[in-house]
């Protein structure tokens, strides 16, 4: 095994085994894509910017202000820890 020298290749051997890259080709875009996307473009940029938090609702009316459902329970060990 050591006295096994791999035969060198020639530079035209080297670009044989290798296929040359070239770009692909760019996909067309179908023609029925681009008014559509145009359309949906323009209703997107005519619609109200709604903001979470703002202080008067759609209608002009005050937004109610949201209530904290979250109830802590502040009896802590007090009389529910004797019952167990």
């Amino acid at each position: 095994m050591r006295n096994y020298k791999p035969k060198p290749e020639s530079a035209a051997e080297a670009a044989e085994a290798v296929k040359k890259w070239s770009a692909p080709a760019a996909p067309a875009l179908p023609e029925s894509a681009n008014a559509s996307i145009a359309e949906e473009l323009t209703a997107y940029e005519s619609q109200a910017v709604e903001v979470e938090g703002q202080g008067t609702a759609a209608g002009g009316e005050v937004a109610t202000k949201e209530e904290d459902w979250f109830e802590e329970d502040v009896a802590f060990g007090g009389d529910n820890a004797a019952h167990h």
